[in-house]
């Protein structure tokens, strides 16, 4: 799996590429990242699953102890104010993983972020109040400067 961690400047936006085969590995590495460098907090996220990634490595057990230590890390952060996580699965095969994440956002503790899944890149713009050419540029991806880089080796390797 690559997760790949990018932040716009101009839109004040970070975007945070899912690819390949999902493994606990990264997305516990990309949590700790985030949890050292508070300043990445302060800004609302797109959440992209790319064609192809897949999320059968990811049991419900494992995203739930992920989800723990993700809010384990964030508990004592006192963010100014809401910050947006929009999310767009682009592959069939890690939705079932995804909406579990997701799923029951209302009634589980909240790193103060407000989470909604959505079909197309667009409509997660629209909900992050991106409009005209910043809306293009999100959508398009252009402008983002990679931060981190979390990469797990192939299953075959």
């Amino acid at each position: 799996m690559t997760l790949c961690f990018k932040h716009n400047a101009q839109l004040e936006l970070n975007r945070v590429e899912y690819s390949g085969a999902l493994a606990p590995k990264e997305l516990y590495a990309h949590a700790h990242f985030r949890g050292a460098h508070g300043q990445w907090l302060n800004y609302d996220h797109l959440n992209l699953v790319l064609p192809g990634a897949d999320a059968s490595q990811l049991s419900n057990t494992m995203l739930d102890a992920i989800y723990a230590q993700h809010q384990a890390l964030f508990q004592t952060e006192k963010l100014l104010i809401l910050r947006r996580s929009a999310w767009v699965c682009q592959s069939a095969a890690a939705m079932g993983a995804l909406r579990y994440w997701l799923g029951d956002r209302f009634t589980k503790p909240r790193a103060y972020t407000d989470v909604r899944l959505f079909e197309t890149i667009e409509d997660a713009c629209d909900w992050l109040l991106l409009q005209g050419h910043e809306k293009a540029l999100a959508v398009r991806g252009e402008g983002f400067e990679e931060i981190a880089r979390f990469t797990a080796p192939s299953i075959a390797a």
